[in-house]
């Protein structure tokens, strides 16, 4: 399987949670730099390795303008230095998103107190924003309320509530949900390894995984995916589809052991400022998400109001 996560909102959530802009004007220029820094330094080498390089340029514009955007949602208070430092130390971090570095843990925090209307989780005090539907509806607002913070060892069960940084909520043999710290090291480093190019993935029992920018085939060996444009075939493993995921398309064990995917079509792309749906079908492009019916780029405060 591939190692990075879709790119969108979504996948830009991760990186959005050590993402923290000020919004005072004399700090412009280094907040600008920062999102750039994490752009080249995080995505383009992690989540975007082997992609196109028109597509990893475009991806760029896109990102400035909505990293850029958040700098004027309140709850916002770290300094564009800050931003940068955060960026430098992912210049290093192992690439498969479970740690957050050392030097943006002070980024994850905004100061929104748990309750708080919140679009992303870098307002919060937790430094999570649960925007979740709970009545199974399918326009998304793009406002939710700041989730509580749970320290390692406390429960997670009930809903608004997110463990902090470098943990996770695991379900106990007894059925209890708590805050358990991730497997780590100082400076963001995880347990999982990488296999190069050609080598032998979905081995049993281990915890290393195909290189960013590779996917385990068929024959249960890293390769370089091929990267399909709209409306074309795809799958879950070695054609991917430039923006959004691979609609109707899941994956299956193989008789070798190994993952196998059935075939699905690329979404329809659709431009910022236009209606749209959560249908599988179409999609908003890369970091913009349909909001109250709209592909939209750009985060406004005014969308919570």
């Amino acid at each position: 399987m591939l190692r990075w996560i879709g790119v969108g909102r979504a996948g830009a959530a991760m990186m959005l949670a050590a993402l923290a802009c000020s919004s005072t004007s004399s700090n412009a220029s280094a907040e600008a730099n920062g999102c750039d820094d994490l752009y080249t330094k995080y995505f383009a080498r992690c989540e975007l390795a082997n992609y196109p390089a028109s597509e990893v340029t475009r991806l760029q514009a896109r990102w400035d303008t909505y990293c850029g955007s958040l700098t004027s949602l309140p709850g916002f208070g770290a300094t564009g230095a800050e931003l940068e430092q955060c960026a430098a130390a992912y210049a290093t971090a192992d690439c498969s998103g479970e740690v957050t570095p050392a030097a943006c843990t002070s980024l994850n925090a905004g100061t929104l107190a748990a309750g708080a209307s919140c679009i992303d989780g870098s307002q919060c005090q937790s430094g999570s924003c649960d925007d979740s539907l709970p009545d199974g509806g399918t326009t998304v607002s793009g406002c939710g309320t700041c989730d509580a913070l749970v320290a390692i060892g406390g429960s997670c069960s009930g809903p608004g509530t997110t463990c902090g940084p470098n943990a996770t909520c695991n379900q106990g043999t007894t059925g209890a949900s708590t805050c358990t710290a991730n497997s780590t090291a100082d400076g963001g480093a995880t347990t999982f390894t990488t296999i190069a190019e050609g080598g032998a993935c979905n081995v049993p029992n281990s915890d290393a995984f195909c290189a960013p920018g590779l996917a385990c085939g068929p024959a249960n060996t890293c390769v370089v995916p091929t990267f399909v444009e709209a409306g074309q075939p795809c799958d879950l493993l070695t054609k991917v589809c430039l923006v959004g995921q691979c609609n109707g398309a899941s994956e299956e064990p193989s008789p070798d052991g190994g993952i196998t995917s059935t075939q699905g079509t690329c979404p329809t792309i659709i431009p910022d400022g236009q209606p749209c749906t959560s249908s599988g079908a179409a999609t908003c492009d890369t970091f913009a998400s349909c909001v109250n019916g709209v592909c939209q780029l750009t985060e406004t405060a005014s969308t919570c109001k």
